[in-house]
């Protein structure tokens, strides 16, 4: 079942994702199990991988790209996913909710 994005312009999402403190990956980035990172995080063309026990501490931006949660992993603000998918697992935790965009980025 495909889900509702809601359409944000390029100008937009570069406003959006111009956040101080932030990292940006190009091409992905994976926690690992046990491991905390803090947000927020931004991945372009690439996935975010969280592993069973890992832990972003903050919001993530995933531009053209994937989302992965294994096992308990945990996303402690908000997943902002654009142009992509999630595979999420039973266990995963993601606090502040899942908000899909579509982009002509």
């Amino acid at each position: 079942m495909e889900r509702e994005r809601e359409e944000i312009k390029p100008k937009e999402l570069t406003s959006r994702v111009d956040l101080p403190f932030r990292e940006v990956h190009y091409g992905g980035l994976m926690i690992a199990a046990g491991d905390t990172v803090t947000g927020p995080v931004i991945v372009i063309k690439g996935s975010l991988d969280i592993q069973d026990g890992g832990v972003l501490a903050g919001d993530a931006w995933v531009i053209n790209g994937d989302m992965i949660l294994t096992g308990a992993a945990a996303i402690m603000g908000k997943a902002n996913l654009v142009n992509g998918s999630e595979y999420l697992s039973h266990y995963a935790n993601i606090a502040g909710g899942i908000v899909y965009y579509h982009s002509e980025c």
